[in-house]
């Protein structure tokens, strides 16, 4: 059973709009998992942009492009759609997050070398490590690495968005589409917020298949209020807040629930 909260104003990213959720308190299912120095993935290629360790001019957003090794072509296509832009005063970066096996072969370490627009973690890619994928690559490295990031925008690399869209979202987000009222980018980067396609009452399924939850996984009947993964917008406060969240929580394997799980934990906001 899906619910969708009441909508403030479509996104307009094709697959994605703004909502706001009213979000209650759940159990924390607090456990430490990544405060382990056996689960710490380190960087083994950063990939930073030139703005996140100079000066920067204008507002910063950062596109962090969740993608599978072997996805050669979904990047390629990617790469010339778009690169570095500038739009309306504000500067878009991409990166790809990857893990290890990004180093794996001789072509793959090529394209990464050459790119240079691949974050490669230390971490077995695989389908149930997506998680790790979030809170390394999309919480730690921005957290971390890249402070001067107004924005992450988190995405899959089978989805095309408009960035020119993102931008203006981001100038009026309770107003867009037709921005009556304005923000500074900068300003509002500083409120702990998350930006999705929000659901809620999610129930797990348990029915034998790759998606299947176990009772020992999740014993409860329903998730918390989560963003859908596909577009996924993230304040720099946000980061800020969630990832020393995630050190002291327990792992889930369904990345865009343990980020539902993460904001329950923290005073950031769903919209």
């Amino acid at each position: 059973v899906v619910r969708h909260s009441p909508q403030r104003g479509a996104l307009a990213l094709g697959l994605m709009c703004a909502v706001l959720v009213m979000k209650p308190l759940v159990f924390g299912r607090l456990g430490g998992f990544y405060d382990d120095a056996r689960r710490h993935f380190p960087f083994l290629e950063p990939a930073l942009p030139l703005e996140c360790t100079r000066t920067k001019e204008g507002p910063l957003v950062i596109c962090l492009i969740k993608t599978a090794p072997h996805n050669v072509e979904r990047r390629r296509k990617l790469r010339g759609n778009w690169g570095a832009l500038r739009v309306h005063g504000v500067t878009v970066h991409r990166r790809f997050l990857c893990g290890r096996e990004c180093f794996d072969n001789e072509e793959l370490r090529r394209e990464v070398e050459e790119e240079g627009d691949i974050i490669v973690i230390d971490f077995e890619d695989s389908y149930r490590n997506l998680t790790h994928k979030m809170v390394y690559g999309t919480l730690r490295w921005p957290a971390t690495l890249c402070p001067a990031a107004d924005f992450i925008v988190q995405l899959d690399d089978d989805v095309r968005v408009n960035v020119s869209n993102v931008v203006q979202y981001l100038s009026c987000p309770s107003t867009y589409p037709d921005c009556t009222e304005t923000t500074s980018i900068e300003a509002l980067a500083q409120t702990s917020f998350v930006a999705g396609r929000i659901v809620t009452g999610v129930e797990p399924f348990r029915a034998n298949s790759k998606w299947a939850v176990t009772y020992d996984e999740w014993p409860g009947h329903t998730y918390p209020s989560y963003p859908e993964g596909k577009v996924i917008i993230l304040s720099q406060r946000s980061v800020q807040d969630l990832y020393p969240v995630a050190l002291k929580t327990d792992f889930f394997w369904i990345d865009d629930v343990y980020l539902g799980i993460l904001t329950e934990n923290t005073d950031t906001k769903l919209y």
